[in-house]
């Protein structure tokens, strides 16, 4: 029997079997409660027969226990292989949604980060943990908008003061930071927007409306004279590249998911989507007709495409033995989607793959993830169709 437990939902859970990365797997013989010092082979997870072996399954047929063995030999019964349907890769499609529930499910996400994903145990948190988590603060209190329009985060808001005025506090225990911000008491969480049929990719979906938020807002910090920003904001992170670090790092330490942090990990340090070099002002590796302050958000942006493509493939490899999705199907995942941007897509362009327009893609960033006046309908730019 196999079940599936969302340490989100089920933070307590997660604690009492010590749980520091997911996905983590644990086999539990019958009546068994605890987790003692037999676990699995980490290196030889990928090997199906040992998992079988473990499990106690072989051959396809579940190991019957001496006594399981001596009922069917009296009835002469035989346990059956139950044959599962035939399964086809499912392309998920994009939700319409609006501002407001993007900016719930970020400030949804970012409180399950504050209860489950800063601290993995009570103990205090580490120099370098430390270090992230302060930079990551700043570049929140910095980036986030914050007036009369965006009451989704004021209590998100009310947190970062009290993280920056107590930070040394903070970082010495679990309890005393939750102490701090009133969150001792374990609370639901619900996505508006960030759900395909349940909740289990609601945190994942949130935190990547608040990466996109954040990278946006960079761009603006200076270019809305104020109008979206705190009074008290921190003077501005001088460069892109210390920006992006300190995403990187803040999802190395604090990003609970281990294949998600594993894979973003390895794209940032081997420089793809030419993170190494885009964020340069001169020289001839800077080649985007962007202004180079939206570089961050354009880069996320192609990070997070980068991951719909890559599901997609895994998606594939699971249900479709083998078949490599389509350059249509990969483009189903891509966002915008054309309908979404019609002018995002440059036509004709390029060969092989997706040509963007990387200007009216930013500009469809910004009025997804910032605050602004432009409508939906006549008075939107011109080169821009949308849908909402």
């Amino acid at each position: 029997m196999f079940h599936a437990i969302s340490c989100t939902a089920h933070a307590k859970i997660c604690n009492h079997y010590n749980i520091h990365g997911y996905p983590s797997v644990f086999g539990l013989k019958d009546g068994q409660t605890n987790v003692g010092e037999e676990q699995l082979d980490r290196s030889k997870i990928g090997d199906v027969g040992y998992l079988l072996d473990q499990l106690g399954v072989m051959d396809g047929k579940v190991k019957d226990s001496e006594e399981e063995q001596d009922h069917y030999k009296e009835k002469d019964v035989k346990p059956k292989n139950l044959k599962q349907p035939d399964q086809k890769a499912s392309i998920p499609s994009y939700t319409p949604h609006d501002q407001s529930t993007i900016y719930k499910d970020a400030a949804t996400s970012f409180q399950c980060t504050l209860q489950n994903s800063i601290y993995m145990s009570n103990g205090p948190l580490s120099k370098d943990k430390a270090v992230a988590l302060q930079k990551w603060i700043r570049l929140l209190y910095m980036t986030l908008p914050h007036d009369d329009d965006t009451s989704e985060f004021n209590t998100t808001w009310e947190q970062l003061k009290i993280l920056r005025s107590k930070f040394n506090t903070a970082i010495t225990s679990k309890d005393e930071m939750l102490k701090l911000l009133g969150l001792e008491k374990e609370a639901g969480s619900e996505w508006s927007t960030c759900r395909m049929d349940n909740d289990q990719f609601g945190y994942t979906c949130g935190l990547w409306n608040l990466f996109h938020i954040i990278t946006v807002g960079y761009a603006e910090h200076d270019d809305d004279n104020g109008t979206h920003h705190p009074k008290d904001a921190p003077p501005p992170i001088q460069s892109e590249v210390k920006a992006s670090i300190i995403l990187r790092n803040y999802i190395d330490y604090f990003f609970s998911c281990r294949e998600c942090r594993e894979h973003f990990l390895k794209g940032y340090d081997d420089c793809a989507h030419d993170v190494c070099h885009r964020f340069e002002t001169t020289g001839e590796n800077n080649s985007s007709s962007s202004s180079n302050s939206q570089e961050l958000a354009l880069w996320l942006w192609e990070v997070h495409n980068g991951v719909n493509v890559r599901l997609l493939h895994e998606l594939f490899d699971r249900e479709e033995k083998g078949r490599r999705p389509s350059l249509e199907e990969e483009e189903r995942v891509l966002w915008p989607s054309r309908d979404m941007c019609r002018d995002c897509w440059l036509e004709g362009e390029g060969g092989d793959g997706v040509v963007w327009d990387k200007e009216v893609v930013y500009r469809f960033l910004k009025m997804t993830y910032w605050p602004n006046n432009e409508t939906i309908g006549e008075n939107k730019p011109h080169h821009l169709s949308t849908q909402n």
